[in-house]
């Protein structure tokens, strides 16, 4: 039998390194197919973007033909713009010069009657003349204004040629410096008519110029002949007088005059000089239209043929793009029908797969309860060697265990021939399974041959459409900004025309008019030459006089002195009277003559000093016209100058013009070219399409190729899927069978597990017998002894009432022969005992590992195994047997941050109290109770509390707690004590039968109770009125008649009502150990619990719906230590994951980064600062309010800058403070484990200081 079993196990290990081999072959086709459809995504998503990219383009084209119809109609209507204003431009000038010569024809008739009446209005041309000053200088100032004006415009066209040289290199900007060329041109219009304006001020005030100067060559002509009188009357002095003081009044405003004429043609040359110079400038720009208009032209007719071209290129390119879609639907249908083949292909494989990895399951199934069978009966050979001296009851049950190894082992040749049937299955399965792999590979092949070549027809095409882009693009540019030139240089044309017309018109004028002038001035300049030589003459005839003058004095002082010795002669002769007569009449003729000669001195004094004036204002008009002459000769050099300048910058110009010339050439060359590269690229689209054709029909007759393969593999698969269901029913045949061996099994286990419990009943029987023949035994003998040594003692004698008796001393007992014979035979049935209770563990041991064993099986096998309660018992207490787990906890003794319940008592642990943690599993007690905690550091919680309840069960023998859970809630029952008649005061406990159902606590005085018995108390957990708590640590104080040992063992529940009309109640109940208290305990805790929260919650649904602040679910959970408001719409929390701010208008939390655990928080308003135990260390820190609120604001930033606190380093380990005012000066109170810390504010230094530890 053993080599069998090793022949078949090697068989069987080569059929699993063939499974193995045909896994791994499964695991490769498994790759290969999703590595066809990662490659089949890859190309639908290549497919999507190239749809994508074809609707973008098309819709690019749209919006390109809608761009370029709108650009056409704005064309358009700014030409219809540009000839409406050139109309109304022309009408103006025609406007204009009407209006021009009805003002000269108005000024013609002015100027007669005005000259008709220039004697009366002398004074008012003298006001004229100080309002034409000031005129003068305004038209000074804006003659300034017009001439910066035209170097501006001079600039600005010279930008705007250069910008016409920039524009072949950059089309995109033209558009605006089209609009700035616009804007410019409207300036000059504007900036031509305000000098139209200014020209025409101009001429009127040169008209009253040549008035005034008529004026002062009429006044002139009369001081002349005024003067010629004053020559003939020289002899009259005092005619002479009166013309001297009017010739020099009218020599004054000659003068006057004379100035204001010199600085009228001092403005007028300006004026010339400017008109010259716009006048060229004009004639530069009427060049410069006539160039642009011949360019116009030219871009016009390059436009249409332009125009033409890509009408049709857009018909061409529309036709391309027609073929190509219906390309593309043929593919992609083509890639569709495809898919589905490679879908059909997968789904059989991953079938087949399937089926192969059932059978291998079922083989895998198969030998490892071959196996676990060789080893249950190798197990069962052994324990029946040993308990074959035990009873006669044992070998009769090893004989019908052999009869079951026989019957397993004619099931494992059964199992083992079906497995070779299996094997050929299998073999079959996979050469099919290759065939398919190949066939797959082909298609596959193809599959990625044809994607190949549907990428690189996208890719063509794409190239192509790029390439027309582009060329569309550029060619729309060039004609947006030919027929930009064009508009901009029909404009300046037409604005330049009716510049040069009127500057033509005014140069005539005002060079006419400037003519006259000159000539009159020249004539006016010759006759004050004259003049001033008549004057020169006159100064001669004056100095005569002036000799005569002093010739007279002379004469006038001899004749004084005559006088004077005649008066003399008279005094002395006063006696001849005749005499004296006669020199009276002498005397009085002689003063007749000096009185006369004196009047001719003074008149001709006066004379000689109005001459003077005359001669001295005759001087320094004489300086002045020096002066002009000066000026005259420099505006002469100047105009010479500027004549050179005009030259060069003519000759620049015609440079320009050339450059131009050549630029437009290079144009033309380059439309040439840019036609050729069409023609080209439109024979490279006609042979792409062609080839796309035949690539098409290649592709088509491969999918037809693949569609007759793919027929043929659907026969062959439908051929397979009738073998496979042949093999499935064959399996299932087997199936059945072997589930009805192991029912069997099944049933033969627990007629042994019954077998054994009453083995082992009988045993404790018996155990407990001979225990109680042991002791009845020991109390007779012991009554035997204590009479014979009554029997031996002597009799006691008595003597009187008060006399004292004679204490004997202890005689030594003699021990009888029968005690010490019976103490042997004790010794030897205890040594006997000893050796069966060995020998009984030791079968025990073998019985549930194979019980263990069995339950596995049936485990494997079936996902629901029917076993009764007893076997789930012994599986468990095996479990136990077997678990040799024994890790200590590491504790640490420390204070409590936060209030828990002790892991052993249950009893509160409370806040600031020394507590014993666990640093690895984290489990909290008192330290008192840590060393009661079984040693399951590291176990999972669910693993160490079954662990505990089973070996409790198996060691106390509790009355057990069956713990049930029907489809209502939780229910509990089990044997329970409570106090008698429920007091605390009398002693003794009740043993009572507790049931826990739903929310209430039955109490009963027996275990099966009948359907309609009623419970002998009740005890409701969830009051609608109240609340009810439940404490697994009661105090010995309350219980003072139990004993101390059953104290940890009891719990309390407790009722409060909410009103007094029902008073409180209490109910203790005992347990009969601390692991079924922990039960009970945790049952009770989490039906008051879910009754709480179900009451908290219909009350919040009826009172205040959506009044929560915060949820937090899920792994959002966070474990919070403490709050504060920290304004109107932020909460701060802090938490072991950090510090976090809960907005409560929006409902979220918002992590503040720097900070970690935070235990409790404080603000101090008078210094703007946070307060908080923060870090692992729970060491005190302050932060800074203003970096919080900064924090705060850019939380919606990505990398959020850390908050750095700043820590107070003496105080670490702090697990309370306080904060406040003592004297006007902020303290802080800080309690540690070991001292208390007090902390003041020093404002000198702006920090705390330590004032005090204790």
């Amino acid at each position: 039998m053993e080599k069998k079993l090793l022949i078949k196990s090697k068989e069987l290990q080569d059929s699993q390194d063939k499974c193995h081999k045909m896994e791994q072959e499964m695991t490769r086709l498994h790759r290969r197919v999703s590595e066809v459809e990662a490659v089949l995504s890859q190309k639908e998503v290549e497919l999507k973007a190239s749809e994508t990219q074809r609707s973008l383009l098309e819709q690019d084209l749209a919006t390109y033909i809608t761009e370029c119809s709108s650009l056409k109609r704005s064309l358009e209507q700014a030409r219809m713009e540009v000839s409406q204003e050139d109309d109304k431009a022309l009408q103006l000038l025609h406007d204009i010069r009407e209006q021009s010569r009805k003002l000269q024809e108005i000024k013609e008739q002015e100027y007669q009657a005005q000259v008709e009446e220039m004697r009366l209005m002398m004074s008012q041309l003298e006001e004229d003349l100080v309002s034409a000053r000031r005129r003068s200088d305004l038209y000074e100032s804006e003659l300034r204004e017009s001439r910066l004006a035209a170097e501006e415009f001079k600039r600005k066209a010279t930008e705007c040629q250069h910008k016409l040289m920039k524009a072949k290199d950059q089309g995109k900007p033209e558009v605006g410096e089209y609009s700035k060329l616009e804007k410019i041109n409207a300036e000059q219009q504007l900036k031509i008519q305000e000098l139209q304006e200014k020209l025409e001020k101009a001429v009127k005030a040169s008209t009253e110029a040549t008035e005034l100067l008529q004026n002062i060559r009429q006044a002139k002509e009369r001081a002349e002949r005024e003067l010629e009188k004053l020559h003939n009357r020289e002899d009259s002095s005092e005619g002479i007088k009166k013309k001297l003081v009017e010739a020099e009044e009218r020599r004054h405003s000659l003068e006057n005059k004379v100035k204001r004429l010199e600085t009228m043609e001092r403005r007028e040359n300006r004026l010339k000089d400017d008109i010259q110079t716009k006048s060229q400038q004009i004639q530069q720009m009427a060049d410069k239209i006539l160039e642009l208009e011949e360019k116009h032209r030219e871009a016009q007719v390059s436009a249409q043929h332009l125009e033409v071209h890509l009408k049709q290129k857009e018909q061409h390119y529309e036709e391309k793009i027609k073929v190509l879609d219906n390309q593309i639907k043929k593919d992609l249908a083509d890639k569709e029908s495809l898919e589905n083949m490679m879908q059909r292909h997968e789904e059989e494989a991953h079938e087949k797969g399937k089926i192969l990895s059932e059978q291998k399951a079922m083989i895998n199934a198969m030998d490892s309860k071959i196996r676990s069978l060789e080893q249950r009966i190798v197990e069962l050979s052994e324990a029946n060697k040993l308990a074959a001296n035990s009873s006669l009851f044992t070998q009769r049950n090893m004989k019908a265990q052999e009869e079951m190894i026989s019957e397993l082992r004619q099931q494992k040749f059964y199992l083992e021939t079906q497995a070779g049937k299996l094997e050929a299955q299998n073999r079959k399965l996979e050469e099919q399974l290759e065939k398919i792999s190949h066939q797959d590979h082909s298609d596959k092949s193809r599959l990625l041959e044809l994607e190949t070549r549907l990428r690189e027809v996208s890719l063509e095409h794409e190239e192509q459409k790029l390439e027309l882009k582009r060329q569309l693009t550029e060619l729309q540019l060039s004609l947006q900004e030919r027929e930009s030139q064009l508009t901009a240089l029909q404009a300046a044309r037409a604005a330049l025309e009716g510049q040069l017309r009127q500057a033509k018109t005014e140069l005539e004028e005002t060079t006419a008019e400037a003519e006259e002038e000159i000539q009159a001035l020249t004539a006016h300049r010759d006759e004050i030459q004259r003049k001033f030589d008549a004057l020169r003459s006159s100064c001669t005839v004056i100095t005569d006089l002036e000799e005569q003058l002093n010739q007279l004095t002379e004469d006038n002082a001899e004749l004084n002195n005559q006088n004077f010795y005649l008066s003399k002669q008279l005094d002395e002769a006063s006696g001849a009277n005749d005499e004296i007569v006669q020199l009276r009449s002498e005397v009085d003729h002689l003063r007749r003559e000096i009185t006369e000669r004196e009047m001719q001195l003074t008149s001709q004094k006066q004379t000689m000093e109005a001459l003077k004036t005359t001669c001295t204002m005759l001087e320094e008009q004489v300086m002045d016209l020096e002066a002009l002459n000066d000026e005259l000769l420099e505006k002469e050099r100047q105009w010479e100058a500027w004549r050179s300048v005009l030259g060069d910058e003519k000759s620049q110009f015609e440079c320009r013009v050339r450059e131009l010339q050549r630029m437009l050439d290079t144009e033309k060359q380059s439309r040439a070219r840019a036609d050729q590269r069409i023609t080209e690229s439109r024979q490279v689209v006609e042979l792409a399409v062609k080839e796309h054709k035949a690539e098409i029909l290649a592709l088509q007759q491969a999918l037809k190729e693949q569609k007759l393969k793919a027929e043929s593999l659907s026969d062959k698969q439908a051929k397979l899927q009738q073998q496979m269901d042949l093999q499935k029913s064959h399996i299932f045949r087997l199936t059945q069978g072997l589930q009805e061996a192991l029912d069997r099994a099944d049933l033969l286990k627990t007629e042994r597990s019954d077998l054994e419990y009453q083995l082992e009943n009988i045993q404790v029987l018996y155990s407990h017998e001979k225990v109680k023949m042991e002791g009845t035994i020991s109390q007779q003998t012991k009554l035997i002894d204590f009479l014979q040594a009554k029997m031996d003692q002597p009799a006691k004698k008595k003597k009187g009432l008060f006399s004292r008796r004679k204490e004997d001393p202890a005689l030594p007992t003699q021990v009888p022969l029968q005690y010490n014979e019976l103490k042997l035979a004790l010794e030897k049935e205890k040594a006997r005992c000893a050796e069966l209770e060995e020998a009984l563990q030791k079968t025990r041991i073998e019985l549930r590992s194979a019980r263990e064993e069995a339950a596995h099986r049936k485990a494997t096998d079936h996902p629901h195994p029917s076993t009764p309660a007893t076997a789930r018992q012994q599986i468990a207490m095996s479990a136990i047997e077997r678990m040799h787990h024994n890790i200590p906890h590491r504790f640490n003794v420390g204070l409590n941050m936060r209030a828990t319940k002790c892991a052993v008592c249950l009893d509160t642990v409370h806040f600031g109290r020394q507590a014993s943690k666990c640093l690895e599993c984290q489990l909290m007690c008192h330290p008192k109770c840590s060393t009661c905690l079984p040693a399951t550091c590291g176990l999972p919680a669910e693993y160490a509390t079954h662990f505990t309840e089973a070996f409790c069960r198996d060691k106390m023998n509790s009355p057990g707690l069956q713990s049930k859970e029907p489809s209502s809630g939780l229910h509990l029952e089990g044997w329970m004590k409570v106090p008698r008649n429920n007091k605390r005061g009398q002693q003794g406990w009740d043993r009572k039968y507790i049931v826990l159902e739903g929310s209430k606590v039955l109490i009963y005085d027996n275990e099966a109770r009948e359907a309609g018995q009623r419970p002998v108390e009740e005890f409701e957990l969830c009051l609608p009125d109240g609340d009810v708590s439940i404490h697994g640590a009661v105090g010995a104080s309350e219980l003072a008649n139990t004993a101390k040992a059953d104290v940890p063992y009891i719990l309390k529940m407790e009722s409060h009502p909410h009103t007094t009309c029902w008073p409180g109640r209490t109910l203790y109940l005992l347990a009969p150990s601390f692991p079924d208290k922990q039960r009970w305990v945790s049952a009770l805790e989490s039906v008051v619990a879910g009754g709480r929260v179900s009451r908290e919650k219909a009350e919040a649904d009826a009172k205040l719906l959506g009044n929560s602040l915060l949820k937090l679910e899920g792994d959002d959970r966070l474990d919070m230590n403490c709050t504060l408001p920290f304004s109107d719409q932020v909460v701060l929390v802090g938490t072991e994951e950090g510090l976090y701010a809960l907005n409560v208008l929006k409902n979220s939390l918002t992590h503040i980064p720097g900070i970690g655990a935070v235990f409790q928080i404080y603000i101090i308003k008078d210094l703007e600062k946070l307060l908080m135990i923060a870090g692992e260390e729970r060491a005190l820190c302050l932060v800074d309010v203003k970096k919080v609120k900064q924090s705060l604001a850019q939380s919606h930033l990505p990398a959020q800058p850390d908050i750095s606190p700043s820590v107070f380093e003496a105080v670490k380990g702090c697990h309370l403070f306080a904060a406040g005012k003592i004297e006007n000066s902020l303290c802080i109170c800080a309690a540690m484990p070991s001292k208390v810390v007090i902390l003041r504010y020093n404002d000198s230094l702006s920090k705390y200081c330590i004032r005090k530890a204790s």
